[in-house]
């Protein structure tokens, strides 16, 4: 049964269409800078011209997904050089078997290596590693291979070009629809404020917004940067004051008052509104009026919250942030958002600094896997038929089993269907150039619209492109039955090669747990500190402690979910207890964000220092936490913690409302020390 249900989801994997990842602008776009080259040759009589130049095309193309401005521009562009070096490199190791493998393995391993650096990165790798096997069938000598790399190059550039001119058509519509996204994210989070789970808030539209507003485009200016930067700004202080209200509704109240709830509800109603405006489907005059319900809803908050100094504060300093955010983007949402972004939406690399494993199993599996394809492609088979196993093995690998998997039996699936189409089209096409070009620009069309959203759609318009390209070029000789054996044999080595040299994702989840703790805990003692002795707020401490806590927190829920596709191991951690100790630490995540919300919203107040025994206890007792969760140990924490809240505990001497309000959401601290604890144990 279990087997069934596994290759049900195989299937499903290999027919589902994600409809939202399709890019209609970004597919015309990309889809002119082939069909340039192509219709260049032909006009000049020499259409086998076109081929180098349409796969350079194709290939930048793709590369051009990544990245958001100057990153996008930059990605292209290394690929470009990437590309034509690879080429160049491939194609004079084309006739020397051993020298060939020996190549293949160099740039595998430059693939799995350079792809730890995030994911425009990794396609960058990608196509530089295609591009080297493609040429390695196109044997030439040194001159014609110089030549063939500088039309390579010519097609590469031409993308770039179009993507530079996308930019200004594009206007701002990167920007509104990256802020939409983060307070339509922020809309659903407030609406949620009421529920007895205790969350933090989502965190994946915000990174790419911060990233947005800090690779802006080139020709860009200050005022506009300026404005944008604001409603980041805004809706920054915005969530780290609904987190804080969260923590409120946690804070032991059995009877919420139904204002806060009202309170939740407005707040989210005027944050879609917001990011409907931005998106270009609210007027002002909507607005205006949720902005009218929201404030009654303030009003009637703190009415149902007298004396609370802390909710009053947060309630006043949402409300400023909220009419802000409103003024901002009344100036910066003016008109409609293109329809068809030309850009593509987008896709940012790794939130911080990647460090690099050199000896990664990625790395070695890539450079083993791809140099035995070569070498079996290149002995057993000719080489304009061989490379077509190594492209198959390189298309596969991914870092994860059940992605490798999928992506293997779709590109088998793909492979069949495409060599069918293309044989049947080079009959029909009865060698024609401009045929065989018009079916190039059409493939490659599809290859742009179905590259995210189905990949087995996508692996048959590849099929087609390549032998429609290597036709027009001279040199394709393959059969259908050829091409669905040479996929067999490279998805096969692919996901033996991924068993053979595994990446799994369960052993990476209790790291990224104990880095989770820890930096959870850094927040806290810096938190503390500054309430301890009221000292300036380190804000660039606070930032990079967050920045890197997002980063681990995105890695370990993508850890978790491949690891529920992986079969169980020892000595790893299941992946239930796994989200549980992710939810006692959200936890714990909620109480450091309700304090940081204190320090901007709480009047100033003199030192504390009772709050360093608090402070010392909870540094020891979450690195107890964290070894024990390192070492598959129980944790053995003692009382120092709760006794140092207990001496300190509101009913003291304690009498500034900041004072009390720390105090007073410190004891958050103690339950989820208790929580964590225990769930190290189990």
């Amino acid at each position: 049964m279990q087997l069934a249900d596994w290759a049900r989801g195989i299937v499903r994997a290999i027919i589902a269409i994600d409809r939202s990842a399709i890019e209609v602008g970004f597919t015309l776009r990309c889809t002119l800078g082939v069909a340039i080259p192509l219709v260049i040759a032909i006009a000049a009589g020499h259409a086998s011209l076109g081929f180098a130049p349409a796969v350079g095309a194709l290939i930048c193309g793709f590369t051009s997904l990544q990245g958001i401005y100057r990153s996008r521009i930059t990605t292209v562009l290394a690929v470009a050089i990437g590309i034509t070096a690879a080429s160049f490199i491939g194609t004079l190791a084309a006739p020397y078997v051993a020298a060939l493998v020996a190549m293949t393995a160099i740039v595998g391993y430059l693939y799995g290596t350079i792809s730890q650096l995030g994911m425009p990165a990794s396609v960058a790798a990608l196509n530089t590693t295609v591009a080297f096997i493609i040429f390695s069938s196109l044997p030439h000598a040194p001159r014609q291979d110089l030549e063939q790399s500088a039309l390579l190059l010519s097609g590469a550039l031409i993308q770039a070009f179009l993507l530079l001119i996308a930019w200004p058509i594009d206007r701002f519509t990167i920007e509104r629809r990256g802020l939409a996204a983060a307070y339509r994210e922020l809309a659903g989070f407030a609406q949620s404020l009421a529920k007895a789970d205790a969350t933090v808030p989502p965190i994946a539209a915000f990174s790419t917004a911060r990233q947005i507003v800090a690779d802006q485009q080139p020709l860009t200016r200050a005022r506009d940067i300026a404005r944008v930067t604001r409603i980041l700004m805004d809706a920054e202080a915005l969530r780290h004051r609904l987190a804080a209200m969260t923590a409120l509704r946690h804070d032991g109240l059995a009877d919420v008052p139904e204002e806060f709830s009202q309170l939740g509800q407005a707040i989210g109603k005027q944050l879609d509104a917001l990011a409907a405006t931005l998106e270009g489907t609210t007027g002002a005059d909507e607005l205006q009026s949720v902005s009218l319900q929201t404030l009654a809803a303030f009003q009637a908050f703190e009415r149902a919250y007298p004396g609370e100094e802390f909710a009053l504060a947060l309630a006043r300093d949402m409300a400023a942030h909220l009419q802000d955010a409103t003024q901002a983007i009344a100036v910066v949402a003016t008109g409609h958002p293109a329809r068809l972004l030309l850009s593509s939406q987008p896709r940012p690399a790794a939130y911080i600094e990647t460090r690099i494993a050199w000896f990664s199993s990625d790395a070695i599996r890539n450079a083993c896997i791809l140099s035995f394809a070569m070498l079996i492609g290149h002995t057993i088979f000719s080489a304009d038929r061989g490379y077509w196993i190594a492209l198959t093995a390189a298309l596969v690998l991914r870092p994860d089993l059940q992605g490798t998997i999928n992506r293997g039996f779709a590109r088998v699936a793909g492979t069949l269907l495409g060599a069918v189409v293309a044989a049947l089209a080079l009959v029909a096409f009865h060698g024609n150039p401009v045929l065989q070009s018009a079916g190039m620009v059409a493939a490659a069309g599809v290859c742009y619209l179905t590259l995210m959203p189905n990949y087995a759609l996508f692996s048959t318009a590849m099929t087609i492109f390549v032998i429609l390209a290597l036709s027009l070029g001279g040199t394709y000789t393959g059969t259908i039955a050829d091409r669905v054996f040479d996929t067999l044999g490279g998805g096969t080595l692919a996901m033996a090669g991924y068993l053979l040299f595994p990446t799994w994702a369960r052993r990476r989840t209790r790291p990224l747990l104990t880095d989770f703790i820890d930096a959870q805990r850094e927040f806290a003692l810096v938190l503390l500190g500054t309430y301890a002795d009221s000292g300036r707020t380190e804000c660039d401490k606070l930032a990079e402690i967050r920045t890197r806590a997002w980063k681990t927190r995105t890695e370990l829920e993508t850890a978790i979910d491949r690891a529920r596709a992986e079969p169980r191991q020892r000595h790893t951690i299941d992946t239930d207890r796994a989200l549980d100790i992710l939810a006692a630490t959200q936890s714990f995540a909620l109480v450091n964000m309700a304090l940081e919300s204190g320090l901007e919203t709480m009047p100033p107040a003199p030192p504390l220092p009772g709050l360093l025994p608090i402070r010392d206890a909870l540094d020891r007792a979450m690195r107890e936490i964290a070894e024990a969760l390192r070492e598959m140990r129980r944790a053995d924490i003692d009382n120092s913690l709760a006794d140092a809240y207990d001496r300190l505990s509101p009913g003291t001497e304690v009498s500034h409302p900041t004072h009390l309000f720390v105090i007073h959401y410190a004891g958050g601290y103690v339950q989820s020390v208790k929580t964590l604890a225990a769930l190290t144990g189990l």
